[in-house]
């Protein structure tokens, strides 16, 4: 059985494959909200969820000890630890040497 030749035009109507499906724009200016909570002695960073009311339903299935949502700029989850890293350590009380050293390794 001799395989026919498609036209370009019955080529174009058929579905692409996910490979070549055009990418998601960036969230630009999107705000992603992650549960802090406290796991055996650790902080731990749970997320990302698109609103409040989610994360809120998530920690309160889920998590047994007290949480805090919070909001960053991020989806991405180790950019989002390096952020809520260093407002623990840039705040009052907190080791501000020790994370301008990190900031000055960075650039």
């Amino acid at each position: 059985m001799a395989t026919r030749i498609k036209s370009p035009e019955e080529l174009m109507k058929l579905p692409k494959p996910p490979s070549m499906k055009m990418p998601s724009m960036p969230r630009i200016g999107r705000e992603y909200h992650y549960i802090v909570t406290k796991i055996r002695g650790r902080q731990v960073l749970l997320g990302p969820y698109d609103d409040e009311k989610e994360a809120n339903e998530f920690a309160l299935g889920k998590v047994n000890t007290g949480y805090k949502v919070i909001t960053l700029p991020t989806r991405d989850r180790n950019k989002a630890g390096q952020i809520l890293r260093h407002t623990i350590l840039s705040a009052p009380g907190g080791n501000l040497e020790d994370s301008l050293k990190r900031m000055k390794r960075k650039i």
